[in-house]
């Protein structure tokens, strides 16, 4: 998938599946709306960029729109609440479930 195959369009993230897997809702109305299958960039994956469903991503898709790669997480004023309830889940080390 060269770049110059791509096209680059915002989706929201509504599942995260293991192995960097994400679903991610694109398309602005709801009929246009539909799910693909994308995947975290290269940059993303060595970085360990942390990403939730709910986030605003940027993605590189080629022309089947049926699979895609996350390029960038965009910022989002309610992030913190959201990484809030999952760290709450967590237990510290030591302590019983």
């Amino acid at each position: 998938m060269s770049s110059l195959d791509t096209h680059e369009i915002m989706g929201t993230v509504i599942q995260v599946m293991g192995n960097n897997n994400y679903s991610v809702e694109i398309g602005e109305t709801e009929e246009q709306k539909r799910e693909i299958l994308c995947h975290l960039g290269g940059k993303m994956r060595r970085f360990k960029i942390n990403i939730i469903p709910g986030d605003e991503v940027t993605l590189e898709v080629p022309p089947p729109y049926d699979k895609g790669r996350i390029t960038f997480r965009g910022k989002k004023s309610d992030r913190a609440d959201r990484m809030a309830k999952k760290r709450a889940g967590r237990h510290k080390k030591g302590q019983k479930r």
